[in-house]
């Protein structure tokens, strides 16, 4: 029974026996090429997603705009920017989180608009912002 304790202590504290010292490091995944969106014009005036980064998607579906965008700005970067931007536009900001590696702010404008972005790291010096943004306008398809 005790050496099964010292076994299991073992495995434990070094982590099993590798032979070679220490495991080699995971390399970077490489970022991927992306073209820029020529005119992004289904956004409102007052949510620029361009501010923060390249977009490079935008599309009506069920209702709702989905854009993206590519940045360099890092997690935390972006979501004060964004957040503040909200703010200075009259959004409410509903829920947020942050957890470094990825963020979510969901806001309002009243009963008009409703949103969403999303913040991830896509890959080493570069995050995807997604935004999904419903208001009746793209109900109607009129963008």
């Amino acid at each position: 029974m005790r050496r099964v304790l010292w076994l299991c202590l073992a495995v434990f504290l070094f982590g099993g026996c590798s032979g070679s010292g220490s495991s080699p490091k995971a390399q970077p995944t490489p970022c991927p090429s992306y073209e820029a969106l020529s005119e992004p014009s289904k956004l409102p005036k007052d949510i620029d997603l361009s501010a923060y980064g390249t977009v490079i998607s935008e599309e009506i579906k069920s209702g709702f705009l989905i854009s993206e965008a590519r940045s360099d700005l890092l997690v935390v970067e972006a979501d004060p920017l964004i957040q503040r931007d909200l703010f200075a536009h009259d959004f409410e900001v509903l829920s947020h989180d942050n957890e470094g590696f990825e963020a979510e702010i969901f806001f309002s404008r009243g009963k008009e608009i409703v949103g969403t972005f999303s913040l991830h790291n896509l890959c080493r010096g570069q995050i995807r912002i997604k935004l999904v943004l419903g208001a009746d306008r793209y109900n109607r398809g009129d963008g």
